[in-house]
């Protein structure tokens, strides 16, 4: 990338600062649960047209696509394509995502507030922050016809906000994407999670719901019936026994969940259904499969014992999702840029996620320098960002950029934002506002870069 177009990124990221707060507060208001982006979806189609987009799209799964096409290409491209895969056709892809939902099931206007330094709201730090940074690099391009020419000299850029990443969404979004134009996509990046993170490891999950239906009555005169509830809890208690498997080979690990369990109706009465809702995840294939058979064998342990102690007593599992994760990283079947596609389309979906172009190692999970990592990261202080509504100050959660050139996030399960951490006494490293300039800039040059 030349000099000229890295001093246009640096003035356009320093004059446009305003402009991406007021998008991110406009964003951040608007509801977007999965299945339901429809309102994001919608503004953002119509933010893009009014800032000079010419191809832009929603799709049937909602997802905003808005492809970017070299202007001399552009030129002989066919103005009668009726899908984007004849737009497309004969041109190779490189889409960069950011998704519109958000893990909170709103669906009226979301509560923002704000202070010198710091942005609270439902979402804004998983994914909105990054969807707005993403917005913001796609009209750098619009606006600076060089930057844009050698950007797509030698293929198509497609933009994404991409629906359905978050819970049970199960990638939806860019499964539809991926089945549609995945034969011509050559680079995928999805700019997830927290600002300064970088990822490329691909995680697989696996969700079921567990329903437990015996035949109950009440309390005193059927005491001693099988207890939905009771067997539901049986049921996890077996399946946190379990000692999660890390893979040999690259020190894979693995986690589970029980997120939800509901059941019962009134305090005298022996509950006759009973459900629980259980995840488990790796990034590895046979971490994967062993806790699948471990998952089986313990449901159709309990069916047997339960059969026991009541005739009308039933155990049902429905899978919830499967981001399916096939093959070991660097397995001799999967190369290059054919397995990033067939991962993508297969299931696993916005994974890889990645700054930089992948340029960053990722750290092994298990590996005994992620954790001093890690460590390092929980004891270091933490500038202040973006987070979620009602996460208290200092507590565990969060992540946020530090100092120009180094990167200390700390990973937040949360689905809400940032929360940093500052020893006392010691004045933050970045704001809010150091913090997004940063990151747009980093967005703005990968969008950028001559390919």
């Amino acid at each position: 990338m030349d000099l000229f177009v890295t001093q246009a990124i640096r003035r356009y990221v320093r004059d446009s600062h305003a402009e991406a707060l007021e998008l991110l507060r406009t964003l951040a208001r608007i509801p977007a649960p999965s299945h339901h982006e429809e309102q994001r979806a919608s503004f953002i189609a119509g933010w893009l047209h009014a800032h000079g987009a010419r191809n832009v799209r929603v799709d049937d799964e909602k997802n905003v696509l808005c492809l970017l096409m070299n202007p001399r290409v552009r030129r002989e491209a066919h103005h009668d394509a009726q899908t984007l895969a004849e737009s497309v056709k004969n041109h190779t892809l490189t889409m960069y995502a950011a998704h519109t939902d958000v893990v909170f099931p709103d669906t009226t206007e979301l509560p923002l507030r704000e202070d010198d330094v710091r942005m609270w709201a439902p979402g804004v730090g998983d994914d909105t922050a990054n969807l707005v940074n993403l917005l913001m690099a796609t009209k750098f391009l619009l606006q600076n016809p060089l930057a844009l020419d050698r950007a797509t000299r030698k293929g198509n850029i497609l933009v994404v906000a991409n629906t359905c990443e978050e819970g049970l969404g199960n990638l939806a979004g860019t499964r539809n994407l991926f089945d549609e134009v995945g034969d011509c996509v050559d680079r995928y990046f999805s700019f997830d999670l927290y600002l300064p993170q970088c990822i490329s490891v691909c995680v697989g999950s696996e969700r079921y719901q567990i329903d437990v239906e015996c035949t109950g009555g009440h309390s005193y005169h059927d005491f001693g019936n099988a207890n939905a509830i009771e067997e539901v809890c049986s049921i996890i208690e077996d399946l946190y026994r379990i000692n999660p498997p890390t893979d040999v080979m690259d020190g894979a690990h693995t986690t589970m969940n029980v997120g939800k369990i509901e059941g019962g109706t009134t305090i005298n009465s022996i509950p006759s259904h009973a459900m629980a809702k259980f995840e488990f995840r790796s990034s590895s294939r046979e971490n994967i499969e062993v806790m699948r058979a471990f998952f089986e064998s313990v449901i159709e342990r309990h069916r047997h014992e339960l059969l026991k102690r009541d005739d009308a007593g039933k155990i049902t599992v429905t899978p919830l999702g499967v981001r399916e994760r096939r093959g070991r990283r660097g397995a001799a079947e999967d190369d290059g840029e054919k397995r990033r596609h067939r991962e993508a389309r297969d299931g696993w979906g916005p994974r890889p996620e990645a700054g930089l172009h992948g340029r960053e190692r990722p750290a092994v999970p298990g590996d005994s320098r992620e954790h001093d990592r890690h460590r390092a990261r929980r004891e270091a202080p933490h500038p202040r960002g973006v987070d979620r509504e009602g996460e208290p100050e200092g507590g565990p959660r969060g992540g946020a950029a530090a100092d120009a050139g180094r990167l200390a996030p700390t990973r937040s399960d949360s689905g809400g934002g940032y929360v940093p951490r500052v020893a006392p006494g010691q004045r933050p490293r970045a704001s809010r506002d150091a913090l997004h300039q940063g990151v747009l800039n980093v967005v703005c040059h990968a969008l950028s870069w001559d390919r």
